[in-house]
């Protein structure tokens, strides 16, 4: 929700700076810097805004040292969501410094997989290049923002929404349900949205793909640049209002959360129509399907793999989704998930604070993974694409050989290949 100045600043009283914040924030943990935290950033804000200091010219960057994991609104006793009113004073510092032409263009035009980012895809052996470990794709040039030790999964030869899979089961009476794939699924990993198609069939939905969705718009919201959100949002609804649907699911918990917000929005009224109807694809499952994976035809014979599962903010903290994951997990054939009693602890990646503080990124990743070492895990699963590609990056860093996977990816790979009976 965009906040005036003076909506801001009354929200910024309602903080008294206790400082119950502090030991719950991961930046402030690893800096010790009151400016990482959130009453450091929200004492600038109010200070700025107040007209005690002049800080315009730097908020910007002042603002961009927060993840939004919402750990710091989860502990306060006040219920402030400092994490938001970070957000509301992003917008305002980028409404009143303005986003270059150039970067808005750019951004429209990838989230919305328009002809500039088309035709870098099919250039891509020019400014790309694939190295070991295990085929990750480097930059052959740096660019702005990006770490060049940075690892990325390879490209996928064709996007995802440029040839989803048809549907198996076209016909039948189980609830029709929209899918949204998301931006790592489309250009990364395909094989998660494959995996989240053969799973909600395994539950008895109808599955229908619209090719024009776009990118939930989150990135360009978290940085600031609601006119690009804005963008995004329309052309999703645009996309989704064409078809008929019962549900839109999203198996990224940051799409989820992120679309769930468009029927919040007082500017978007096709938004309302889906105020009943988008769910994460944990919570349809468990709560409106009313499946589990061990009502499919898995292999019970299944060899036993300890599985750690890493909450994501954006499912625990954001949309209080915490036992259906566990659920499906335990549901799984030989898996013993471990570590469910734990509390959420955010991994780093925080959407495009990994872009501009990627090495910071990695030291809260770095202290992530201290906690999941003790269990000794197989694999570690998550329900965040974000999530996902810091651990696939961290983790090879780190020098450790435990697997990463999406939490569909794992469901799917029990072989659940028949609808729920």
């Amino acid at each position: 929700m965009t906040r005036t100045r003076k909506e801001l600043l009354e929200a910024l009283e309602e903080c008294v700076s206790c400082g119950r914040c502090l030991a719950e924030c991961p930046l402030y943990k690893i800096t010790g810097r009151e400016g990482s935290s959130a009453r450091g950033k929200l004492a600038l804000l109010k200070a700025e805004l107040g007209g005690e200091v002049d800080l315009a010219r730097r908020m910007k960057d002042l603002l961009s040292y927060c993840l939004m994991c919402g750990a710091c609104a989860e502990s306060c006793v006040n219920e402030v969501k400092g994490d938001e009113l970070i957000q509301a004073g992003r917008t305002l510092a980028v409404k009143n410094r303005g986003l270059p032409g150039i970067k808005r263009l750019l951004a429209r035009d990838v989230m919305s997989h328009g002809s500039l980012s088309r035709a870098a895809l099919a250039s891509r052996s020019l400014w790309l290049k694939n190295v070991p470990p295990e085929s990750g794709l480097h930059f052959r040039f740096p660019l702005p923002g990006l770490n060049p030790d940075r690892w990325l999964p390879p490209l996928a030869p064709q996007p995802f929404l440029d040839a989803p899979p048809e549907t198996i089961q076209p016909s039948g009476s189980g609830p029709r349900v929209a899918l949204f794939a998301g931006c790592v699924a489309n250009y990364l990993h395909p094989e998660t949205a494959l995996a989240a198609v053969r799973v909600l069939e395994a539950a008895g939905a109808r599955v229908f793909i619209p090719r024009e969705q776009v990118c939930c718009g989150k990135p360009a919201l978290g940085s600031g640049d609601t006119k690009t959100a804005d963008f995004l949002a329309r052309k999703n609804l645009a996309a989704f209002e064409s078809e008929e649907f019962d549900y839109i699911a999203a198996f990224c918990a940051t799409c989820s959360a992120q679309l769930k917000e468009y029927a919040h929005r007082k500017d978007l009224p096709a938004g309302k129509n889906w105020a009943n109807r988008v769910r994460d694809m944990n919570e349809l499952l468990v709560n409106d399907l009313h499946w589990r994976p061990q009502t499919g035809q898995a292999d019970k014979k299944a060899e036993p793999l300890r599985v750690f599962y890493h909450d994501p903010c954006h499912l625990h903290r954001k949309q209080g989704i915490i036992e259906e994951p566990r659920a499906l997990i335990r549901s799984l054939p030989g898996v013993e998930l471990l570590g469910a009693d734990q509390p959420p602890v955010c991994c780093g990646y925080g959407g495009l604070f990994n872009l501009w503080h990627y090495s910071l990124s990695q030291d809260v990743l770095h202290n992530r993974t201290e906690t999941i070492a003790p269990f000794e895990p197989d694999v570690i699963v998550t329900a965040c694409s974000g999530c996902l590609l810091q651990f696939e990056d961290g983790i090879r860093r780190q020098g450790l050989d435990t697997k990463i996977s999406s939490l569909v990816e794992l469901i799917a790979s029990r072989d659940l290949n028949e609808p729920a009976s």
